[in-house]
Order: structure tokens, then C-alpha cells, then sequence
């Protein structure tokens, strides 16, 4: 169990059958993260800020923060109980199967690029519980490879959600999803070109209302 913040230079491991408790501190981490055992993210803030590639096992946290200009790339599911933010570099997944990361906070996005997936097929998707917010330049959330699925950002939580994108075209091969019964309320103009939810060609942007 942490009893302060950490700073850590290199690689962070939970080795199997081991266990880390993060407390309520937000704990830097430089490279790896490597979870083969059990992390409780009680409180905690993970904030990962290399400047060079890196990789993020699966786990499950409370709040995550990117920053730092290297790509961070999840290996699993991803979650976060709390809030996503991302300041600079690029998080990304690149499983040619299926990616995924769960929000029940807030998704902030100031910098970076956030990348649905690199590989050349599979599906990801992102649940978001809270609101999105995207104050990052052009293309800053996509879907990069050529041939894979164009990632999908869910609305599931309860109340009205909110969507804000500062510049409209921000999210590009991304698709807004509302299900049935969930309200997203849209607070700044978004660009959508082409909508075509089986490949990308001539496809930039959508949003279902289901």
C-alpha cells in the first residue's frame, strides 16, 4: 500500500500473486506498467508521462492522466472508476482483435492524440460514464489503421452527458454512439462527413442516436 506519491523513472510491475494499493496519491510513472498480479486503485491517479513508448497492461484505475510526448499503448482493457486526461503524446491500442477502455468520469483531452487502434482490423470502443470534452487540435482522437474498425465512444451514463469539441474536426474515423434512453447534450459544432459504420473509405465521423 502507498503511503505517499511516487515518482518511478523506469518500469512499474506487479509481479503474479502480489498486490498494490494505491492510495489516494497520484503516482508518476516514466515507461512500463506491467500488472500481472492485483493493483486496488482506490483513490489513486496514475499518470503516465514518458517521453518514449511505452506499454499499459491491462488494469483496472481509478484516474488516469496522459502526458508526455512518447505513445502509451494499452495492451488490454483499460478502465478508470474516475476521470480520463490527456495533456500531450498519444495513448493507443493496437490488438487486431478487440480494445476497449471504460471511463465512469470524465474524458478531458487538451493534447495528444488518442488512438483508437494501429493494427489493420479489430474493433475498440470507449464507455464514457461522464463528459467529453476535447480542447486538442485536428485529427487528435482517430483510428489510425488502415482496415480496422472505426472506434466508437459510448455515451452510457445516468443524467444528460455533455459533448464539447473545440476544434469539429478533433475526432476523425470515430463514431459517437447514444444508446436508447441516454440524453448527450452537444455544446459545440462537430464535423461528420460521409458516414459509412462498415470501412472506412470515404468515412469521417457519426453519430448514432439509437
Amino acid at each position: 500500500t502507498a503511503g505517499a506519491a511516487m515518482t518511478v523513472a523506469g518500469n512499474f510491475t506487479i509481479g503474479s500473486g502480489t498486490s498494490f494499493t494505491g492510495g489516494a496519491f497520484t503516482h508518476v510513472i516514466s515507461k512500463n506498467w506491467t500488472n500481472s498480479g492485483t493493483f486496488v486503485a482506490t483513490g489513486s491517479t496514475i499518470h503516465f508521462n514518458g517521453t518514449a513508448a511505452c506499454n499499459i497492461s491491462a488494469s483496472n484505475f481509478n484516474n488516469i492522466t496522459i502526458s508526455g510526448a512518447g505513445t502509451k499503448n494499452a495492451l488490454g482493457a483499460i478502465s478508470a472508476t474516475g476521470n480520463y486526461t490527456q495533456t500531450a503524446g498519444t495513448f493507443s491500442f493496437s490488438s487486431p482483435v478487440s480494445n476497449s477502455i471504460t471511463i465512469g468520469g470524465n474524458y478531458t483531452q487538451s493534447g495528444g492524440v488518442f488512438d483508437f487502434n494501429t493494427a489493420t482490423s479489430g474493433s475498440s470502443s470507449l464507455f464514457l460514464g461522464g463528459n467529453f470534452t476535447q480542447t486538442s487540435g485536428a485529427e487528435s482522437m482517430t483510428t489510425s489503421g488502415a482496415g480496422a474498425l472505426n472506434g466508437i465512444v459510448t455515451f452510457n451514463g445516468a443524467g444528460i452527458q455533455t459533448l464539447s469539441v473545440a476544434n469539429p474536426l478533433g475526432p476523425i474515423w470515430v463514431v459517437f454512439s447514444i444508446p436508447a434512453g441516454n440524453s448527450v447534450q452537444l455544446l459545440s459544432n462537430i464535423a461528420l462527413n460521409s458516414a459509412n459504420g462498415v470501412t472506412q473509405f470515404g468515412f469521417q465521423g457519426e453519430i448514432r442516436i439509437n
